[in-house]
């Protein structure tokens, strides 16, 4: 965490507000060997609350006009940006759920993408391979145990690919775990 980014200016519930840095506004940059993308609607930041870091999705992003000030010929204006929180590392592993908020002049990272993966591909034994995330671009795991062991629902308007669905995770089940599978159902 080497990338400071803002700090936390309010707490409401569950939704975080940062004043962001000028410097924030970079779409992404390598540092020290690592990929960070910069601060947009759907990115990830770390707030760093003790020794606990916080995992935040951007949610939404405002000027706020009424703290401007002029620098040369152009106005300058405040950025915040409203987040939510995912989860939280300890001891460097990523655990899901909100048990930690931060609090006001917390200070706020970017997240390198290598830790973005920490995150999200948590594989095991007990998991598959079902598809991609469309902006990270990272492999979406379910834990086919818990899927496949009660009842399952897929729901949706006609032509929204229930079905399709349906064929891949039975699919990917059958072709990645059939030595498991054979001669139990």
């Amino acid at each position: 965490m080497t990338i400071k980014v803002g700090e936390v200016v309010a707490v409401k519930g569950v939704s975080i507000t940062i004043r962001m840095f000028d410097e924030s506004n970079i779409d992404s940059f390598f540092y020290s060997g690592d990929k960070y993308n910069g601060v947009s609607i759907r990115e990830h930041l770390l707030i760093q609350r003790g020794f606990i870091n916080i995992v935040c999705i951007v949610e939404g992003e405002m000027l706020d006009e009424k703290n401007n000030e002029q620098v040369g010929d152009r106005r300058s204006y405040t950025r915040h940006i409203e987040a939510k929180p995912i989860g939280y590392f300890k001891d460097s592993e990523f655990f899901e759920g909100i048990k930690y908020l931060p609090m006001i002049k917390d200070s706020v990272y970017l997240i390198a993408e290598k830790m973005i993966a920490d995150i999200y591909n948590r594989i095991g034994d007990d998991q598959f391979v079902v598809g991609k995330m469309l902006k990270e671009e990272l492999p979406v795991y379910l834990p086919w145990q818990k899927l496949f062991n009660t009842h399952l629902g897929i729901f949706g308007n006609t032509g929204s690919g229930k079905s399709n669905t349906l064929t891949k995770l039975f699919t990917t089940l059958f072709s990645s775990k059939k030595d498991f599978l054979r001669g139990k159902s």
